[in-house]
């Protein structure tokens, strides 16, 4: 005889035998746990984490202008002498520390937002740019460097050349 257990249903069960809600209560305490733990890295750039100061990571556009690779960072706040600029043959770096200003306590104030620190930004380089032509300015707390690119390879045009009869081929053809 056949004995096996009866169990009491469950309409909310899954084929694994688990009750969904029970999962989502799990992985709610998991995300929970992970906001907790973490330094903070999930932040989009510029925003302040809950705790601690945030990691500042300045915008950056990449764009093609006038036979020309140009890197525009906003950095505002800074000089020209707050950031370093260094370029390879396959990488421009553009790295510095906006500081923090010493905090004052006011009436009034409700909430700091601004991130300060050190940041680090790479963008890659096409291949044939030379580094020693690269050439960056600095203007209202935008830093702009323009890298020549190198002439595009003309691509080759095909001529199609007619195909002749030889001479000896065309005697024998008349003959015959």
């Amino acid at each position: 005889m056949n004995k096996q257990k009866l169990q009491r249903w469950d309409p909310f069960a899954t084929a694994l035998g688990e009750n969904p809600l029970n999962l989502l209560r799990r992985l709610t305490a998991d995300i929970e746990r992970l906001f907790e733990e973490s330094p903070g890295w999930w932040f989009s750039p510029g925003e302040p984490r809950l705790r601690g100061e945030a990691r500042w990571i300045p915008s950056v556009d990449v764009i093609e202008k006038d036979g020309a690779l140009v890197v525009r960072a906003d950095l505002p706040g800074l000089t020209k002498d707050d950031v370093n600029v260094e370029v390879t043959e396959e990488t421009i770096i553009v790295q510095g520390e906006r500081k923090k200003e010493v905090k004052e306590e006011r009436e009034g104030q409700y909430r700091l937002e601004r991130a300060y620190g050190s940041f680090y930004r790479a963008v890659p380089l096409p291949e044939g740019v030379r580094p020693e032509q690269v050439k960056a300015t600095f203007k209202n707390g935008v830093l702009e460097v323009t890298a020549p690119l190198p002439p595009a390879k003309k691509e080759a045009k095909a001529h199609r050349v007619e195909v002749q009869e030889a001479a000896a081929e065309k005697k024998a053809k008349s003959a015959a």
